[in-house]
């Protein structure tokens, strides 16, 4: 395990400013990602900013060693946790030592939404029950015109993250039961609010999922129905034998 120590810094310390400051995406510059072997510690403050760290510097790798090293259930279930506790306004930790950590929910949404363009996350994210703290924080823009910056920035990445998960069959289903939710994407892919273009570009791509699934359906389904029209409207042919050396061939109805 290789860290850069800052100073004498412990890795949670500094781990998770840089996923700030840095966006993610500088963090290999840092430390070698072997490190984030540090999800398998009891300490789930130092889990759970390890975890955050993975999501944002290989989201999107799917071949990547760190998803070998912690697994995918694991990190799905670490910041799923951690959204959830962002949700509620709760504390995050306090397993060993009593370290104790207050993970800024749009931040960890931010993880998610990266961690979620990868195929292998998808299901475990699913599994871990992220869906119903999507839609809860989705939610909130119902009051897009007075949403404060964090939770505009909240409801761009769950919306982003969303729209990952709809590549699953599974989640198409569970947000067609939810109508309020679909009339909410729909009011916030139209909204005519200045400084929302990711919020409304990522609601049309929850609904773009949900309408290219529901086309596939109707475009099957009319094709079965051509075949099916097709096979009927031939000229349907009786065939008389009325001995082994003559064959009378005739349309239906004739005699």
């Amino acid at each position: 395990m290789h860290f850069l120590i800052v100073g004498n810094k412990p890795p949670g310390d500094f781990l998770a400013p840089i996923v700030h400051d840095l966006g993610g995406f500088s963090l290999g510059r840092f430390f070698d990602v072997s490190a984030l072997s540090v999800l398998r510690f009891r300490c789930c403050v130092l889990q759970g900013r390890a975890a955050l760290a993975v999501a944002n510097l290989v989201g999107q790798e799917e071949s990547h060693p760190a998803f070998q090293q912690t697994g995918t259930e694991q990190l799905a279930s670490t910041l799923v946790g951690m959204l959830s506790a962002a949700l509620q306004g709760r504390t995050y930790g306090g397993s060993v030592g009593n370290s104790i950590w207050h993970p800024t929910a749009w931040k960890v949404a931010q993880g998610l939404g990266f961690l979620a363009k990868a195929d292998v996350t998808k299901k475990p994210l699913l599994e871990a029950g992220l869906f119903p703290y999507l839609i809860k924080a989705i939610q909130r823009g119902a009051g897009l015109d007075s949403a404060s910056h964090d939770d505009k920035l909240l409801i761009t990445h769950c919306l982003a993250a969303l729209w990952q998960l709809c590549f699953l069959k599974e989640t198409q289903a569970q947000l067609r039961e939810q109508p309020d939710i679909l009339a909410l994407l729909r009011d916030m892919s139209q909204s005519t609010l200045s400084g929302i273009a990711e919020i409304k570009k990522n609601a049309s791509g929850v609904l773009w999922m949900l309408q290219r699934e529901t086309a596939e359906r109707e475009n099957a389904a009319k094709l079965t129905r051509q075949q099916e029209s097709k096979v009927k409207g031939h000229i349907m042919i009786s065939v008389r034998i009325s001995n082994p050396q003559r064959v009378t061939v005739s349309p239906v109805g004739s005699q």
